[in-house]
């Protein structure tokens, strides 16, 4: 799973709240993983590493506005509440 932010610390956000809920927390089911400029290339490079067999990989990635504008725009709206849904 991929989710899209449009922030480090909403990045860094996340992963606290994920990693520590019992569902998501749990490293024999899932594992969570940031994804952005500011991870070294090891870290970055551990979203494409293979898990083990039943562990799900949730990664996080940042979404700027020059990079993918259509996702920021449904980024912000969607965090702004405004409704949007990006169709």
């Amino acid at each position: 799973m991929l989710v899209f932010l449009p922030g480090i610390a909403d990045i860094s956000n996340l992963m606290g709240a994920l990693t520590a809920s019992h569902r998501f927390g749990d490293r024999n089911e899932f594992r969570v993983l940031p994804l952005h400029s500011s991870l070294s290339p090891a870290e970055q490079a551990a979203v494409f590493d293979r898990m083990p067999p039943g562990v799900r990989k949730v990664s996080k990635a940042m979404c700027d506005r020059l990079l993918c504008p259509t996702r920021w725009r449904q980024l912000t709206g969607s965090l702004a509440g405004d409704g949007r849904d990006g169709k």
